[in-house]
């Protein structure tokens, strides 16, 4: 006969006691069960228990609020005028465009103090070409051209006359005529407005020049621009 082994006794005098205390954290829901008591059953009112009848509002509960009865309400505002539209810029229509002329034309003008003067029908940068074109033409001696101070410094001789392909003793009068020179050194001043620009003719003083010598030179340019044009 074998015999139980000293482990095994000892682990069964330790659980044997605890068992009961484990059961403890496991109460008996039988037991309370049987000590329950029936709760009697709920009773409606005859109001609940039959339909129900839909409500029907009040009229005078939906009469809107009078200002006296709002305590809180602000006063009535008299009505505002209606702001002005506002335009945005994509409404607004762009301005159209300055026409350019198709050419350019010269007008030899006296001002009112008589003052020989030339009016072209176009703005400054393109009376400046045609003015750079006539003198060239003309192969006018430029010394300076101040185009931020819309200026030209040219020499000028009324009784210039042009170099011919001819005989010898053409040549040879050509050249002593350029010691007998009536040379003149002129300032070609341009002024623009609104849509024309002007060229006046200036002395070194910057004074308006008003001889014959300054009329023949406006003419002059104005025939050469005349013969660019188209």
């Amino acid at each position: 006969m074998k015999t139980l082994s000293p482990v095994i006794i000892l682990l069964a005098t330790t659980l044997l006691p605890g068992c009961s205390y484990i059961k403890s954290w496991f109460p008996d829901k039988e037991k309370d069960y049987q000590y329950t008591v029936e709760i009697p059953e709920l009773v409606l009112p005859d109001t609940l228990t039959g339909p129900l009848s839909p409500i029907t509002p009040n009229p005078a509960d939906m009469r809107p609020a009078t200002p006296e009865q709002m305590p809180n309400a602000a006063p009535p505002t008299a009505p505002q005028a209606s702001a002005q539209p506002i335009i945005t810029p994509a409404e607004v229509s762009p301005a159209a465009p300055a026409e350019t002329p198709t050419h350019t034309t010269a007008n030899f003008e006296k001002t009112t103090t008589q003052e020989p003067i030339l009016r072209l029908n176009v703005r400054f940068d393109a009376a400046w070409r045609a003015l750079d074109k006539a003198l060239s033409r003309h192969s006018f001696e430029v010394t300076q051209r101040n185009k931020a101070e819309k200026n030209l410094i040219i020499h000028y001789d009324p009784n210039e006359k042009k170099l011919e392909d001819g005989s010898f003793w053409d040549e040879l009068s050509f050249i002593f005529q350029g010691f007998n020179s009536n040379e003149h050194t002129y300032i070609l001043q341009l002024s623009e407005t609104l849509e024309h620009t002007q060229i006046q003719v200036l002395n070194e003083q910057k004074q308006a020049v008003t001889d014959d010598n300054a009329v023949h030179l406006l003419h002059q340019l104005q025939h050469s621009i005349a013969s660019d044009t188209p």
